[in-house]
């Protein structure tokens, strides 16, 4: 099962540690205009630009420059450091016993 953006936003946006999910304004990855428009919103907070279980590093991740240049923290291995494969639709699968 893998989930549209509007119901993953909602999913995201009913976790208790998330302030506000947003739907990347960005047409194809990166996602670089949509962490600039969010740096530029909040410009005093904290931010963090958390990635999932199919990226490991910053060296893999296309956003990297724009995250230290405005001052986003990146976070790795969102999910849990127990599967191997951590990204989402994976353990959705998973779950419903379709994927292993």
């Amino acid at each position: 099962m893998i989930l549209d953006e509007m119901n993953r936003l909602r999913l995201i946006s009913a976790l208790r540690a998330v302030d506000e999910a947003v739907l990347a304004v960005d047409t194809e990855p990166p996602v670089i205009k949509t962490l600039r428009e969010i740096a530029i919103k909040y410009p005093k907070d904290t931010l963090i630009f958390a990635n999932g279980g199919d990226r490991d590093g910053q060296r893999v991740v296309p956003e990297t420059d724009v995250c230290e240049e405005i001052k986003i923290e990146m976070v790795f291995g969102v999910g849990s450091d127990s599967v191997v494969k951590r990204d989402s639709s994976t353990r959705i699968n998973q779950a419903r016993g379709e994927e292993v």
